[in-house]
């Protein structure tokens, strides 16, 4: 019964906090919704829900602990990243059910910072604490801690191929996710594009039935932070911007409805943008070795038109740019 009740609270404050959509194109940064520390009591748990990051939490003192809560359900697959923001600090995640803790992990950030990622599929339903600390207790400082559930839920479904306008995915933790409609045997292709220095962009694409279709990624030399204030343009196509990079996921529709794909940071270590490219091919009897090489002639025609209209196309390609 306890945890019935649980279930029905959070699906009513769903329904009050902002959805992460692919809706918002002017900018299309998915609204994330916020875990305030010291709300309303700094000795009380923080509740958190799915697609929720933490702001204004600190460690005082070397010693503190952090206490946050959430429901999870059967089956559900969740992803916790906890994300040190002052140098030096080496943050610890503790995950306790029933009294009893089952997770405790953490990352050396030396003299820098680190984020530490955990992923599970929860066996029944429950609530699970997560307890924030420092590793060794020696360190004080400021971190971010992101819950989500992999894949994320949205409510858009993008039925028609599309050109994306501007992501952004802020905190470095954040995570964006899309979901499209396709029929069996139809042929992907979603093409992911860095549109800041640091942001090494992660794709990942899943099937109705939770089978993984894609994992690609690539790698963006350093360059300056992101600076949001700027025109919001892909910088990979300014002059004098960095040779950015590219990841393409292909794939083929394994069982028809919605398929869902998310993006992140490889790392999450770096806020930034991106936009991504969606194109299907029907599959109309033909092998679906056919229906990728149509999507591979089609990104390639693509590319070149870019790469001429591009202030830097006249510049001689670098060997290790990360494209893929």
């Amino acid at each position: 019964m306890r945890i019935r009740w649980l279930r029905t609270v959070v699906l009513t404050c769903a329904s009050c906090i902002p959805l992460c959509t692919a809706a918002s194109r002017s900018l299309a940064h998915q609204l994330e919704s916020e875990a305030t520390c010291g709300q309303p009591d700094p000795a009380t748990p923080v509740f958190m829900d799915f697609g929720r990051h933490s702001v204004g939490c600190n460690l005082l003192a070397s010693d503190d602990v952090d206490t946050f809560f959430f429901p999870v359900f059967a089956g559900m697959r969740l992803r916790l990243l906890l994300r040190g923001e002052s140098d030096g600090l080496d943050p610890r995640l503790v995950l306790v059910e029933g009294g009893v803790p089952f997770f405790d992990g953490s990352c050396d950030a030396g003299a820098g910072r680190c984020t530490l990622t955990h992923e599970r599929v929860a066996p029944a339903d429950g609530v699970y604490f997560a307890e924030v600390s420092d590793a060794g207790a020696d360190e004080t400082g400021d971190y971010v801690l992101q819950l989500e559930e992999i894949p994320g839920e949205v409510d858009e479904v993008i039925d028609q191929d599309e050109f994306s306008e501007l992501e952004r995915l802020d905190p470095a933790t954040d995570v964006d996710h899309f979901k499209l409609s396709a029929a069996v045997g139809q042929a992907i292709e979603i093409v992911l594009e860095s549109c800041d220095a640091h942001l090494d962009p992660h794709l990942e694409a899943w099937g109705p039935n939770g089978a993984l279709l894609a994992d690609v990624s690539c790698t963006t030399p350093d360059g300056p932070p992101p600076d949001f204030g700027l025109p919001e343009t892909c910088h990979g196509s300014l002059p004098g911007s960095p040779d950015l990079c590219s990841a393409t996921a292909e794939f083929e529709v394994q069982v028809t409805g919605v398929q869902r794909f998310s993006v992140s940071d490889l790392g999450s270590d770096s806020p930034g943008r991106f936009r991504y490219t969606l194109n299907r091919v029907p599959e109309t009897g033909a092998a679906p070795a056919a229906a990728l090489a149509v999507l591979a002639g089609l990104a390639q025609r693509r590319r070149r038109a870019r790469a001429a209209a591009s202030p830097r196309a006249s510049r001689a390609p670098v060997d290790g740019s990360g494209t893929s």
